[in-house]
């Protein structure tokens, strides 16, 4: 199942000062935040196993290399949601870090969605 990933489309330069603009960047914010919780909700309760989603860095782009973010159970910690971060290139796959949350406040604090389109749910 894939998942899309609402945009924000605003930034706090844009809005300065425009009351209307920033609750409608608060209601950009909101959306994504659902849409992140979703996904944590539905690894935390095991109804799926795992979530994924890739991000194309420019940086990387000459090496042929993309990122790929993979949420799972924690094979660290009991309870704990592990955020595994890897590179591929060539179809191989390069661990570079992982983390832990137990909560799903903890995980929107520290999730980067930049560049999300959507999360591929299994």
């Amino acid at each position: 199942m894939k998942m899309l990933i609402p945009k924000i489309t605003l930034d706090a330069f844009e809005i300065f000062g425009d009351e209307k603009l920033e609750q409608e960047l608060d209601q950009q914010e909101k959306f994504q935040n659902d849409a992140w919780n979703n996904v944590y909700n539905a690894i935390a309760s095991g109804k799926s196993k795992i979530a994924y989603w890739d991000i194309k860095s420019a940086a990387l782009a000459c090496y042929n290399i993309f990122v790929r973010y993979a949420l799972h159970q924690s094979p660290k910690k009991d309870g704990f949601l592990q955020l595994s971060v890897m590179h591929i290139q060539n179809d191989e796959i390069i661990p570079v870090a992982d983390s832990q949350y137990n909560s799903v406040d903890d995980f929107l604090q520290r999730i980067w969605s930049f560049g999300v389109d959507f999360v591929t749910i299994m």
